[in-house]
């Protein structure tokens, strides 16, 4: 799996990482890795290859093609592309070139990742784009050749972008309703705090004192543009966190219940069944994310 991308700029850089026996015994690995400066060609892939390709834009404007679906790549954007469908990239018509950065990479892990990140072609924005192009940078210039240590980095780096990833889809696009809040959404900073800190210990009181308002009056403007409270919000965000941990077999349930905030699979097992509508056990297999669960209505 190696895209032929073809630069109009000497600045362009690609590395290429050969599959060793250490590599592939991981459940991420990288294939290739690069900045392409100025892409004015395509880049074609065809049906049944392995992996997936991440591409984030620089500067310009990309277009992606997939089956029947395109999807635009204006700067700070990326997308993850299934590399089994075929797949073709280029600079958008209405722009001259394309800057970006790209990843290849493999694994039996990505499978984990496939209903919730590239089974669709879709645009993302991340959460944390200078950690995003940080990660890019490193598999560019820092990480050495095929050394153990080298892999398990390799793979530490990979889970840590898909997981951003799918943080940014999981809580993205949060609408304003600007016949409520006007151009400023005075609850930015809670979603955010929501974000980076679900799984600790999070009450009304500090959220209403992150957005500088009163109590009474962050619970009463949360539920006009949510439509549920701050709690049930927070619960259902941490359930639908907890649906992709519960695609990995390998981390015990108790575990997941901690990771996502909850002391006890107890507890965790009450609010799963809350807002899954899920039998007496939870299932161990990937769900299917739905758009309601971190999206204000």
């Amino acid at each position: 799996m190696r895209p032929d991308h073809t630069a109009n700029d000497s600045d362009s850089l690609f590395r290429f990482f050969e599959p060793s026996d250490v590599s592939t015994i991981y459940p991420l690995y990288i294939a290739s890795a690069g900045y392409v400066s100025g892409h004015s060609d395509d880049c074609t892939g065809s049906k049944n290859e392995d992996g997936a390709i991440f591409l984030y834009t620089i500067a310009g404007n990309g277009l992606v093609q997939q089956k029947s679906k395109s999807v635009s790549l204006p700067p700070n954007s990326c997308c993850l592309i299934d590399c089994r469908n075929g797949y073709r990239y280029e600079a958008s018509p209405s722009e001259e070139t394309w800057s970006y950065y790209y990843l290849c990479l493999n694994g039996r892990g990505l499978l984990s990742y496939a209903p919730h990140l590239f089974q669709t072609l879709r645009c993302l924005y991340p959460l944390q784009p200078e950690r995003i192009l940080e990660i890019c940078r490193i598999f560019l210039h820092e990480l050495p050749g095929k050394m153990t240590l080298s892999a398990s980095r390799a793979c530490l780096l990979l889970q840590e972008l898909l997981n951003s990833l799918l943080e940014s889809r999981l809580c993205a696009q949060v609408p304003v309703k600007s016949n409520v809040l006007g151009e400023q959404n005075p609850l930015s900073p809670a979603f955010a705090h929501i974000r980076e800190h679900y799984a600790e210990l999070i009450t009304v009181d500090e959220l209403a004192r992150i957005c500088h308002l009163s109590k009474y009056y962050f619970v009463h403007l949360f539920k006009e543009f949510c439509g549920e409270s701050p709690y049930q919000y927070l619960s259902r965000y941490r359930i639908d966190v907890a649906k992709h941990l519960l695609a990995d077999k390998n981390i015990p349930l108790h575990h997941v219940a901690a990771m996502v905030g909850y002391p006890t699979y107890t507890n965790f097992l009450m609010q799963f069944k809350k807002y899954v509508n899920a039998p007496r056990t939870v299932p161990r297999e990937p769900y299917q994310l739905g758009a309601k669960a971190s999206v204000c209505k």
